[in-house]
């Protein structure tokens, strides 16, 4: 369900990636451009995103566009 899957990406976001005093992240937040995620805070939002459509992310697919926000990573991850 790609809504569950969003909200769920967003609460994982807030509560492990971003760094306190930075403000709530939503599903159109732009996580690089505003300084939210780094090169290595990727990996864990990756490693989230593959566990929880239980797929490893093809290396083509991994590219700025596809993790720009909650909502990106949901259009490009999960099909309903």
């Amino acid at each position: 369900d790609p809504k569950k899957f969003e909200s769920d990406l967003v609460s994982f976001i807030n509560t492990s990636l971003v760094p306190q005093g930075k403000g709530a992240v939503s599903a159109e937040t732009a996580l690089f451009e505003e300084g939210l995620i780094n090169s290595i805070k990727i990996l864990d939002l990756m490693a989230f995103v593959e566990k929880s459509i239980g797929v490893k992310i093809p290396d083509k697919l991994v590219v700025m566009k596809h993790f720009r926000s909650p909502r990106a990573i949901t259009e490009t991850f999960v099909r309903s």
